[in-house]
């Protein structure tokens, strides 16, 4: 529900603005806001929605490129600890990714499908509850959760729209393959954990810094 309202919202905003004004198309750096919607692989994992800053470098071109991501997020774990199914903690995954892809021109919109590979950066931090029920039932003081770093694949595609020459929408699809292991105690967890996220991003961006023309291409 709260990913349909998002829709609507950028809907409504960009209704606010002419739509034959012209593109994006001399964008230098443009600035804003995308709702993310999460979904995590697994039953014991939940990747939780959220917020966050957009932003857009110059304006997209016809055919193949070189593209680049970070696309970091968090899953939130569940365990069974001394016969209690619980919150275990919170696994950080922050992948450092670039790859290759093809974008094609239709209109105000840009169309981008790419495939983007690199190494991502993990980290665990275990929940209160967790500790407590670690030490009350299974008699352990001190819990560390080690998880190892690995390396990412993320498939994606990519839609940007130019409402007119100030702002921009973006939708956008991923999912990130990762599967790092995880010690306790410095005893692996079983074998590599499926640490997988799907992420569809919609937001809006305002064009704050604009690319300067030569003067060949003004008078034209």
């Amino acid at each position: 529900m709260r990913f349909r309202r998002s829709w609507l919202i950028v809907l409504l905003i960009s209704a606010g603005f002419p739509l034959s004004a012209a593109a994006q198309e001399n964008n230098k750096f443009a600035l804003g806001g995308a709702y993310i919607f999460r979904g995590a692989d697994g039953p014991t994992s939940h990747a939780p929605s959220d917020l966050g800053l957009i932003w857009r470098f110059g304006h997209d071109k016809e055919g193949w490129g070189w593209h680049w991501g970070l696309n970091w997020y968090s899953l939130d774990i569940d365990r069974s600890i001394g016969g209690g199914s619980m919150e275990f903690g919170e696994l950080h995954v922050r992948p450092v990714m670039a790859g290759y892809g093809y974008t094609h021109l239709m209109g105000k919109a840009a169309v981008t499908v790419s495939v983007l590979g690199g190494y991502a950066f993990n980290s665990f931090d275990v929940s209160g509850r967790a500790s407590d029920a670690f030490r009350d039932r299974l008699g352990i003081q001190t819990v560390d959760v080690h998880l190892s770093n690995t390396p990412v694949l993320k498939p994606e595609a990519k839609v940007w729209y130019d409402v007119n020459k100030k702002v921009g929408i973006i939708a956008d699809w991923g999912y990130v393959v990762a599967r790092p292991r995880i010690s306790i105690n410095g005893l692996e967890d079983g074998g590599r954990y499926h640490a997988d996220a799907m992420t569809l991003r919609v937001g809006v961006v305002y064009k704050l810094l604009e690319a300067t023309r030569s003067k060949s291409a003004a008078r034209r």
